[in-house]
């Protein structure tokens, strides 16, 4: 039988622990209509404002609790799906459900993933 050290069970331990910790501060905001999407034209970002009460509190993001949260990465796949995605539920009035964890270089909350529902 192979002997493991204390150090190596120790990892199994702290690394799913450390991922857990930093999903735990992630908001879900419920059921919400978009008000607003744009993005700057000097870099990727790109912010959407959504109905509802402020959020972001528990982030501890500088500029939390607010009602808008944004993405860096507009350039990508990813980020355009997104603002697609976002744009659609603008234009045609359906709810979106959003998760944001972390903070952005802006300081606001930061789109960790999201649904478009029916309108």
């Amino acid at each position: 039988m192979r002997k493991t050290s204390f150090a190596a069970a120790s990892l199994w331990v702290a690394i799913p622990a450390l991922f857990a910790a930093q999903t735990a501060s992630a908001e879900d905001l419920g059921w919400r209509r978009v008000l607003t999407v744009g993005c700057h034209n000097t870099d990727n970002t790109c912010f959407v404002q959504v109905d509802g009460p402020p959020f972001g509190q528990s982030l501890g993001c500088s500029r939390t609790p607010d009602t808008e949260f944004r993405f860096d990465n507009g350039d990508t796949p990813q980020g355009r799906r997104a603002y697609a995605s976002f744009l659609l539920a603008l234009n045609s009035g359906a709810p979106i459900l959003v998760t944001v964890d972390g903070c952005t270089q802006q300081g606001t909350a930061k789109l960790l993933h999201y649904r478009v529902g029916k309108g």
